[in-house]
């Protein structure tokens, strides 16, 4: 086993299971640990930067926090110390998309989601949900705002979007600058086509000193795959895309049964 330096550690279904908030105190503790030994951790998410706080995480604390699947990085003080952001072109091309098509568009800002197109519809699927049992994400509670005059963007650019509904086919034409990831039935999150968690992860551990070979990485989601594959050792969740599970090095138990421990003590942190 090599020396590790750093690992790298998604958040949903790896560091807090699916539907609930907060890191297990167990795996707090450990983490604690882990990092007092010289090892730095890094969230690698495609989480927006301003949920990084313990409405979602708990006590939970990392070293650095990778977001929006690569677009920024923040240090352990929340202060963004990297970026790639869309371009306003690439704002407007898709806002006119999602507009002819009536989807719910929005857009991750450095201080929280502007909805560009279907916010009523967005509502809508809301109070549908809520009549199902099924209650919105509380992490980004009062963090998404209606954006009608669709100029948010001209005091900073947004790190990665959100797409609600069914595209027709050909939407994605003219679109392939930007890639679109599915998190759940009728919902994708958008980012710059040449932007993910391992380039990005690349650029951070030049800056501390960590090959990626010294890295482990651990995950859960499909877009976890450049990452696992670029880390010197790969731990893919009990719950991981079988993708994910034929890239790993090592299957560990669930993020339901703290399957973190389960990947520290393989890695003898």
């Amino acid at each position: 086993m090599r020396k590790i330096g750093a690992i790298l550690l998604d958040i949903d279904g790896t560091l807090v299971p699916a539907g609930r908030y907060g890191v297990s105190p167990r795996v707090v503790e450990r983490v604690e640990k882990i990092r007092a030994s010289g090892v730095s951790v890094i969230v690698a998410t495609g989480r927006s930067g301003f949920v990084m706080g313990p409405r979602l995480l708990g006590a939970f604390e990392a070293d650095y926090y990778i977001c929006s699947n690569g677009g920024e990085v923040l240090d352990a003080q929340k202060q963004r110390i990297y970026e790639r952001r869309f371009s306003a072109e690439q704002v407007d091309r898709l806002t006119a998309r999602c507009d002819a098509e009536g989807l719910s568009l929005f857009f991750a800002f450095a201080d929280g989601y502007g909805v560009y197109t279907g916010y009523e519809s967005y509502c809508r699927g809301v109070e549908e949900a809520l009549r199902q049992g099924r209650p919105p994400d509380k992490s980004y509670e009062g963090w998404i705002r209606d954006c009608p005059k669709r100029d948010r963007h001209h005091g900073g650019l947004p790190f990665g979007g959100v797409l609600y509904g069914q595209p027709q086919p050909a939407f994605y034409d003219g679109l392939e600058d930007l890639q679109f990831v599915p998190f759940c039935p009728g919902g994708r999150d958008i980012y710059r086509r040449e932007v993910d968690k391992a380039q990005t992860a690349g650029w951070l551990l030049d800056q501390i000193g960590v090959p990626f070979e010294n890295t482990a990485a651990v995950g859960d989601g499909n877009n976890d795959l450049p990452l696992l594959r670029a880390a010197g050792s790969a731990i893919a969740m009990g719950n991981a895309r079988d993708a994910l599970k034929k890239e790993a090095d090592r299957v560990v138990a669930a993020a339901e049964e703290d399957g973190l421990l389960e990947a520290f003590d393989w890695l003898g942190l």
